[in-house]
């Protein structure tokens, strides 16, 4: 491997320069990272609060009777999943997606989805008519993944997505809209409360799974429809505030790594002379 060599000295004089930077840049990356933390506990304690206590700090609270709830106020109430469909859970299609043509509808598999929850638009599959038109989603629809390392994940289907259909290592999750807003219900399946009982029900056998009889057996925090929606409204404006900082976060140390690893390739080859040179 060719190998550009000053004098000891000089090399010396990089080495430290090189050194002095990287501390600089990794404190850096470091203060980043705990931020992203902080950050990601603050969203998560915020959802929790949200979807358990509501936004009234003052109102009067009961015990919710489930010791992974605790209490909640007064005037909600707390029922099974299952009481509050408006069709039953569906396991997705067993099928092999396909190339897309002119009739085919876009198939959703776990492997569609960020760990946001957002669509992803590569290695998109799609199932014929026929066999789609049974699994056909609604929006508003939440999948709940069944198995492996994403079992628990949740994805609400919007309409925008166009027309789709959902695979078999998904759950699909219909809401009655007259007692659980499903924008709500979304928001619920990303608190501790929702995971705590998913952690509970997990089978761990080959790969972990949850059957859609055990999602049907979560027990949600009901409170009124026009509750639920205001309380939507303050956590999408909420979430999306933080989820701007986590990324700008992460796009802080995608940008102190890249410069580190600029300046060194220059610093050791000679492009830039960092004799006498200061890191400030």
């Amino acid at each position: 491997i060719p190998i550009c060599v000053p004098s000891v000295d000089e090399q010396i004089e990089i080495s430290d320069f090189i050194k002095n930077f990287s501390e600089i840049s990794d404190n850096l990356i470091s203060k980043s990272k705990q931020q992203i933390t902080l950050l990601e506990e603050k969203k998560q304690t915020t959802i929790n609060q949200a979807v358990t206590k509501g936004l009234d700090s003052s109102v009067e609270m009961k015990s919710s009777g489930i010791e992974w709830i605790g209490e909640i106020p007064k005037h909600w109430g707390i029922m099974k999943l299952k009481f509050l469909k408006k069709e039953s859970l569906m396991y997705g299609a067993n099928k092999t997606g396909e190339l897309k043509n002119s009739t085919n509808i876009r198939y959703l598999r776990i492997t569609d989805f960020d760990s946001n929850g957002n669509l992803r638009n590569t290695n998109s599959k799609f199932l014929d008519c026929d066999s789609a038109k049974e699994f056909l989603l609604e929006d508003g629809d939440i999948l709940f993944a069944r198995s492996g390392a994403t079992v628990g994940k949740t994805f609400i289907y919007r309409k925008n997505w166009g027309k789709a259909c959902f695979a078999g290592y998904l759950v699909r999750f219909r809401s009655d809209k007259n007692i659980l807003n499903h924008n709500f219900f979304y928001f619920y399946t990303q608190s501790q409360n929702y995971w705590n009982y998913v952690n509970s029900v997990k089978i761990q056998a080959t790969i972990e799974n949850v059957s859609a009889e055990k999602y049907s057996g979560l027990c949600v925090t009901i409170p009124p429809i026009k509750e639920q929606i205001q309380i939507t409204d303050f956590l999408k404006k909420e979430v999306t505030r933080l989820d701007e900082l986590i990324t700008n976060s992460k796009k802080q140390i995608t940008l102190l790594k890249e410069k580190k690893q600029a300046l060194i390739t220059l610093a050791v080859t000679g492009k830039i002379d960092v004799r006498d040179s200061v890191v400030a």
